[in-house]
């Protein structure tokens, strides 16, 4: 029987209740329990879904371990050193695991995201260095001002990557929002617990201070056995939205934050962290804006490259034949070179793709588009314009090395097809328009037109010499 999402919820939701109205002995030991509760929803989940690849959940796990193990500490010792170094291992697990659901997600990098989860995270430490490591700095170094330096670095480490991942939960998968809620939920919790030691009245188990914490905790769990845990450690990376607008809130944030710290903190240690984060924060902006352009740029001319190109042979489409033809008539009358447009039709293809089918005629069409190219001269354009219809650009060409080409594509195009053990043949006929550079010559287009009636001419010859 599968675990239900249900029952680990209302398990979840009752203990958390207890410990936030229990008595501080027992609300300590049913604190222990609400972490202990998604170790326990991984294993099953894991064990009884059965995700492909399941290494995510089990860094979940541990993560889930090192709070167990801290909240025991808590109540056996009380506040201290050992117990913060557990909550820093807690929050390494769960950074790990988003690391590997966020390359789940984003097969291909992610770099966009990389760099905005890297100013989001720097924006956060930025905050809580100057709110919680400056003013706790002792006057030499010692165990408690590198606690004081990890704590924060850690902190912004897990928004960093919470926001990475965040931007790359598919649609349709209620786990992976539910625990973006659940670390975003632990995150803000240390974070007041944190502050409430450092600089507020302490902290106690079931106060209002432990309750972010602990309602993080359920959620986690339903998560864990949800069956949409499958899709962040499935076989196949499913589809995921480009966030946006959620991608314009966060940035923005991040981008006001330094600058506040940097008006609000007098000077000191604090105001050149805040002028530090505020450098790098610009910088990765700079570097994030550069990256967008020229993703536009390649995305813009991968565009352009396949407006301009048949689908089926991949040659040049009529419209970039047309654009060609008329730059190249433009250069052929500067230099005074001549030009010859060849305009090829297939004979007899249409019987061809009745009586064998569309997928044998557009085998023979990307064989004859092979040939052509192989038929011409360097530099040389072939394009396809309509069904069976084929143009040859030859800059430069005169009469001779037109007639050249064209001798060349007759011989190429009367070998027969082979598709597949089938044997067919089309043949082609072919129509020039050949003009001099210097000669008042009507625009470019009509040269194709010319070919075309010069095509017609020796196909209704070869029809009669048949």
């Amino acid at each position: 029987m599968r675990p239900t999402p249900v029952a680990f919820g209302v398990i979840g939701g009752l203990l958390v209740v207890g410990v936030l109205v229990a008595p501080s002995g027992p609300a300590a030991w049913l604190r222990v329990a609400v972490v202990l509760l998604p170790a326990v929803a991984v294993i099953l989940g894991v064990t009884r879904l059965r995700p492909p690849r399941p290494r995510p959940w089990w860094l979940l796990a541990g993560a889930m371990a090192a709070f167990v193990i801290e909240s025991v500490w808590l109540i056996l010792a009380g506040p201290g050193p050992a117990v913060d170094v557990l909550a820093l291992a807690g929050y390494g697990f769960i950074v790990a695991a988003a690391v590997v659901f966020t390359r789940r997600l984003r097969p291909e990098g992610g770099r966009e995201s990389t760099i905005d989860g890297a100013i989001v995270g720097i924006a956060v430490g930025s905050v809580l260095s100057v709110v919680l490591f400056t003013p706790g700095v002792p006057g030499s170094p010692d165990a408690a001002t590198a606690h004081l330096i990890a704590g924060p670095l850690t902190m912004a480490a897990v928004a960093g990557v919470l926001t990475r991942f965040a931007l790359s939960i598919p649609r349709g998968c209620p786990a992976a929002w539910l625990i973006l809620a659940a670390s975003g939920l632990s995150l803000l919790g240390n974070l007041v617990r944190t502050a409430a030691v450092s600089l507020g009245p302490g902290y106690a188990i079931g106060g209002a201070t432990d309750a972010l914490i602990v309602a993080a905790y359920p959620l986690l769990a339903v998560a864990a056995v949800h069956p949409s845990m499958t899709q962040l450690a499935g076989a196949t990376p499913p589809t995921r939205p480009e966030r946006g607008s959620l991608r314009l809130i966060l940035l923005g944030v991040a981008l006001l934050l330094p600058p506040a710290m940097l008006a609000l903190e007098p000077p000191g240690l604090g105001r050149w962290v805040a002028v530090g984060a505020a450098a790098l924060v610009n910088v990765l902006v700079v570097w994030r804006l550069a990256w967008l352009f020229a993703e536009r740029e390649r995305a813009s001319a991968a565009m352009s490259e396949q407006l301009a190109r048949d689908p089926l042979t991949g040659l040049a489409n009529r419209r970039a034949f047309v654009g060609e033809l008329e730059r190249t008539r433009a250069r052929c009358r500067r230099e005074g070179t001549g030009l010859a447009v060849l305009f090829c039709d297939l004979d007899a293809f249409k019987p061809v793709n009745d009586r064998h089918g569309h997928a044998v005629g557009d085998a023979v069409l990307v064989e004859v588009a092979r040939r052509l190219e192989g038929a011409i001269r360097e530099g040389d354009v072939v394009a396809r314009i309509a069904g069976d219809e084929f143009v040859v650009l030859l800059p430069g060409a005169e009469a001779e090395a037109a007639a050249g080409v064209e001798a060349r594509i007759r011989r190429a195009l009367a070998e027969p097809f082979d598709v597949d053990g089938l044997v067919v043949g089309v043949g082609v006929s072919v129509g020039v328009a050949h003009v001099e550079g210097r000669a008042d010559v009507d625009p470019a287009r009509d040269l194709v037109a010319e070919a075309d009636r010069a095509m017609y001419r020796d196909k209704r010859g070869g029809a009669l010499a048949t």
